[in-house]
């Protein structure tokens, strides 16, 4: 697996790992992660223990999003190679 890929990879798990973790607090709160960031930063939303964790985790998701999306993008061309023989090779087994 090529560097670019095993980055993907973990950027991947990472992303999972976070969004199990959000979605904790949404069930709890009953309110999705993208709105709960769009409340705080309306100030609507008042500084609890929870809250501050709830909003690093969401910060830390869309920080990995964004570097995620810049990693396939520039590494496209690789990646569609890797995913297709990767892919050939299951279809063979």
């Amino acid at each position: 697996m090529s560097i670019s890929l095993q980055k993907l990879s973990h950027l991947i798990r990472d992303m999972q790992e976070l969004e199990n973790e959000l979605f904790k607090y949404e069930r709890k709160y009953r309110l999705r992660s993208a709105d709960f960031y769009r409340l705080v930063h309306q100030g609507k939303l008042e500084q609890s223990r929870d809250f501050i964790i709830w909003l690093g985790m969401y910060k830390a998701l869309l920080a990995r999003e964004r570097e995620y999306k810049r990693l396939f993008k520039s590494e496209l061309a690789p990646i569609v190679t890797a995913l297709n023989r990767e892919a050939s090779h299951a279809s063979a087994t």
